[in-house]
């Protein structure tokens, strides 16, 4: 059990201290991205896809420069994934920060230690060749007046190469009112919680071990030893100097390595040390002073069950991840059945939609939206792709002139739907009146009040008549989903064509694991799907095309983040159950001892026997989840974290009792 604790209090300090790089990774990435705080950042209103294009606006920039005296910089932010495909896998959040100046020679690379987080520093030139085109301008200065003659002069020169008409408050953000702040934890491992929760099992797991050595405390306290003495007779000096010389080494190597956060580390460890001595004489000198076998009896049921509820409500918080990822896999032992009308075909999705190099455009704008359906719709509807858009049909607080699922002509070719005649109903792209399908259930007179109010809507919006086909009844569309594969309860479907439609109505990519577009690939597109992507800038958005059959594949994975996580917080929450339940047990088992030991030899069976331990469990986890639901959420995943707990629980716990029962020779035949 000693050597328990100084494991434990090494993984503890190990874990602060990487808790405190953690600290100085976050100090230095907030220090490092705010460097243009200095700066004064000057927008430029479109994402540049063409090499020469984005030449022509650096070639402004460094004319406006070198007339007005005032250098200028680009940066740029980058929050996306960095993914491995493959049995160990990896999709995890990353962030890259480049400036890039406009006289820098030697270009910088730097990574954060124990994260994905990377700042890089080039020559403004590399941009071109690397055809980074996106990202923030800044000027260097503070001076208003100086900023304003060179926002009006850029805007004026940008109006002439590019043929537009742009007034200059477009371009003009001296005060930098669309800032931003990146996201992405650089805390990859959580060593964070790790730190708390492994301080609070140390603390029980120390008073755990007192009250296992009750016996040889009193034994101590009546021959005349003082708490001090009981405590470092218990411990031991060897012990003790040898966790004085791993606080020591890791100081040492803290000092060396991370020295910004040198004092915070060494403080804490003090604090860990001073504390853990503090609270050995606490836990001995009560142990002393409880009166009765009796009383220590009482008290101690209740203090283990306590403590007990207190990490079980802990690690049900901390293991949620493992509930989401269980949840998630489970969806993985359903397959998809391919509707027969394109069982010989591929159709793909993009998933996930992240953020990349464009915050600007993302969190203030719908530019990326629209230039994901700029760049990609028409290409790819070419090709066959298919959208449905399901987004107003789940939100069932829409009126119903709000709850139309919406597809492409390109689905009517693959998906027969039949007008009210029997005929077939196919759509061309270039039809540029509204076009509704509506069931003719609608026609009938008790339905007739939804129909003009679903009619009278659109023609109200869209200042047109709407084109209506009333189709027969019950006809299913294909949602390309797990779950609702096949939908039949909707009160219209929307027919978008590249003429009558707006790339916020087709929302082809919404970051959803099955966006509305599916696109159709093969094995002679499938490369040049990925080039046009890349082309269009939007290769640090759009990561990872996969067959929509693989979406709920790569929802675990997004969750798990890598295989290499999945096992630790696998591996995490078993150690902590297997210790707290043996710690538990071992306690219980010492105070019980004779009680157990007349049961079992007297033929009561095993759950006969511990029959209010197996009680407790029930009642502990119950409490649990009544915590969980009130204090932090009510969702599906923690009852399945509880129901898995409770099985582990009671799996270590008779486990437990069967190695505590036959190490102490009370290990019977019980039949049960």
């Amino acid at each position: 059990m000693k050597y328990f604790l100084c494991f434990l209090f090494i993984l503890v300090t190990i874990a602060i201290s990487f808790s405190k790089i953690n600290q100085q990774n976050l100090n230095k990435t907030v220090h490092t991205f705010n460097h243009t705080t200095n700066y004064s950042p000057l927008r430029v209103p479109k994402i540049f896809i063409q090499e020469s294009e984005y030449r022509q606006l650096v070639s402004l920039f460094e004319t406006l420069s070198l007339k007005n005296d005032i250098p200028y910089m680009k940066k740029v932010t980058n929050e996306s994934n960095e993914i491995k495909e493959g049995f160990n896998f990896k999709i995890r959040p990353k962030l890259e920060i480049t400036f890039y100046y406009q006289n820098q020679k030697e270009p910088t690379n730097f990574k954060l230690p124990f994260s994905n987080t990377r700042f890089l520093i080039e020559n403004i030139q590399q941009s071109i060749t690397k055809k980074e085109f996106e990202g923030e301008f800044f000027l260097l200065t503070s001076d208003k007046e100086k900023y304003e003659i060179y926002a009006k002069g850029f805007a004026k020169g940008y109006n002439k190469i590019f043929q537009t008409t742009y007034e200059v408050d477009v371009f003009s953000d001296f005060n930098n009112e669309l800032n931003y702040s990146p996201i992405s934890s650089t805390d990859l491992y959580h060593f964070s919680s790790y730190v708390q929760i492994g301080i609070l099992f140390f603390v029980f797991a120390l008073g755990s071990y007192y009250f296992i050595l009750i016996k040889e405390i009193h034994l101590l306290s009546n021959y005349g030893f003082s708490v001090k003495h009981i405590m470092h007779t218990l411990i031991g000096k060897t012990t003790m100097f040898f966790l004085l010389c791993v606080v020591s080494i890791e100081s040492f190597l803290m000092w060396k390595m991370f020295r910004e956060q040198f004092l915070p580390y060494t403080f804490l460890l003090t604090l860990l040390l001073g504390g853990s001595y503090f609270i050995s004489l606490i836990f001995i000198y009560l142990i002393i002073k409880l009166p009765s076998m009796k009383k220590r009896l009482k008290y101690l049921q209740f203090l283990t069950f306590t403590v007990s509820l207190l990490f079980s409500f802990i690690l049900a918080i901390t293991s949620t991840n493992l509930s989401e990822i269980i949840l998630a896999t489970t969806n993985l032992w359903n397959t998809y059945e391919v509707p027969s009308e394109i069982a010989s075909e591929n159709y793909e999705v993009f998933y996930p939609l992240t953020i990349g190099k464009n915050h600007i455009e993302f969190i203030y704008a719908n530019q990326l939206q629209k230039h994901m359906d700029d760049s990609l719709y028409e290409s790819l509807n070419e090709q066959g792709s298919i959208l449905v858009n399901l987004s107003d049909y789940h939100i069932k607080e829409n009126e119903i002139f709000g709850r139309g699922i919406k597809v492409n002509p390109n689905y009517l070719k693959k998906f027969q739907i039949l007008d009210e005649k029997g005929e077939r109903i196919y759509i061309d792209e270039q039809e540029q009146k509204h076009i509704l399908l509506i069931p003719e259930r609608y026609k009938e007179k008790d339905l007739r009040n939804e129909l003009e109010e679903v009619i009278g809507y659109y023609n109200d919006f869209y200042q047109q008549k709407t084109k209506v086909y009333y189709i027969q009844d019950n006809q299913s569309i294909y949602t390309f989903t797990l779950h609702d594969p096949w939908i039949d309860d909707y009160p219209f479907i929307e027919i978008l064509t590249l003429k009558n439609s707006t790339f916020w109505e087709r929302n082809i990519i919404n970051g959803d694991s099955s966006p509305p577009l599916k696109v159709k690939t093969d094995p002679t597109n499938r490369n040049k799907i990925l080039k046009l992507v890349e082309e269009n800038q939007l290769s640090d958005n759009l990561q990872l095309l996969f067959p929509y059959t693989k979406a709920e594949e790569i929802v675990v994975k997004m969750i798990s983040k890598s295989l290499g996580q999945l096992i630790s917080i696998f591996i995490v929450t078993m150690i902590s159950f297997i210790s707290l339940s043996f710690l538990v047990l071992s306690i219980l088992f010492i105070y019980n001892k004779r009680t157990i030991a007349l049961l079992r030899l007297s033929g009561f069976s095993l759950l006969s026997t511990y029959r209010t331990l197996f009680i407790q469990i029930f009642f502990k986890w119950g409490l649990a989840t009544i915590f969980m639901f009130i204090f932090w959420e009510s969702d599906l995943k923690i009852i399945i974290n509880m129901i898995i707990f409770i099985m582990i629980d009671l799996s270590m716990t008779i486990v437990f009792l069967l190695y505590i029962e036959k190490k102490n020779n009370l290990f019977i035949l019980s039949g049960w």
